[in-house]
């Protein structure tokens, strides 16, 4: 399987590190490419993948924990309360993001693994926001 994420023709292979420099011949961008560093569709998820999915779900559970431990007389105060502070948006959007990659990372259509790559660079953009809040305290 090819690391591509582009539209699916049938564009001449180019190895990694080969001597054609040309990437467009024929008025075609050549997106078949390999790519040495792991980013190419796999069957089973890796070991940093189960420790990541685990990672994320501790921090899922402590929002939930947040959540409910708030002093609100219902449950829609208690969600109005939450969400009026900015970091609580930001994990939702950041954990919801991170499932909705991890689903369709494994779908086995390569439209879905493009789709999941997307979502994840838009996550971990999340993350990094979020990471502000640890310097602006």
């Amino acid at each position: 399987q090819s690391d591509v994420c582009g539209p699916n023709s049938p564009p001449e292979r180019q190895e990694y590190g080969s001597n054609n420099s040309s990437l467009i011949k024929d008025n075609q961008i050549n997106t078949n490419i390999t790519v040495p560093y792991g980013f190419q569709k796999h069957d089973r998820p890796s070991m940093s993948e189960y420790i990541l999915f685990i990672w994320v779900t501790t921090l899922l559970c402590e929002e939930i924990r947040q959540f409910f431990s708030l002093e609100a007389k219902s449950i829609r105060n208690a969600m109005v309360a939450y969400f009026e502070v900015f970091w609580n948006q930001l994990d939702v959007i950041a954990i919801i993001l991170f499932y909705v990659g991890f689903i369709l990372r494994f779908l086995p259509y390569t439209e879905c693994f493009c789709a999941a790559r997307i979502v994840f660079s838009v996550d971990i953009t999340m993350w990094f926001i979020r990471s502000l809040d640890l310097f602006a305290a």
